[in-house]
């Protein structure tokens, strides 16, 4: 996990330790303010998961892939990892940037992660 990519700005508003997405053991989470996107970044020969780790326990998370300005899917989860798209949504060799947003119960944008580039060779 040495390329984590994070972003500033994203307080814990209940100054909760933030969820692991490797571990069910709170105690072993790291701390951090911060959206950590895990899984997938740069370059991979397989997409298993989407994974992150998120400062703010939220009702669901929004995933959205985007290939240059286009969406090319999106999904909710409630937990936070998420299966990926359906065979042929992602295309290989051909670079997608992700993004998490927290959502809250109404559907309403309580925190976004910074945006990640990956690609499947």
């Amino acid at each position: 996990m040495a390329a984590l990519l994070t972003a500033s700005g994203v307080a814990c508003a209940d100054g909760a330790r933030p969820h692991s997405a490797g571990s069910s053991d709170p105690a072993r989470a790291p701390l951090t303010s911060e959206f950590v996107l895990i899984s997938p970044l740069g370059a991979s020969d397989q997409l298993r998961e989407f994974v992150w780790q998120s400062p703010i326990r939220a009702d669901r998370y929004r995933v959205t892939v985007r290939r240059g300005t286009t969406i090319v899917w999106q999904s909710e989860s409630k937990t936070l990892r998420i299966a990926p798209p359906v065979s042929g949504t992602i295309e290989r060799d051909v670079q997608y940037e992700w993004q998490v947003e927290a959502l809250d119960r109404e559907g309403l944008v309580s925190g976004t992660s910074p945006a990640s580039t990956f690609v499947i060779y």
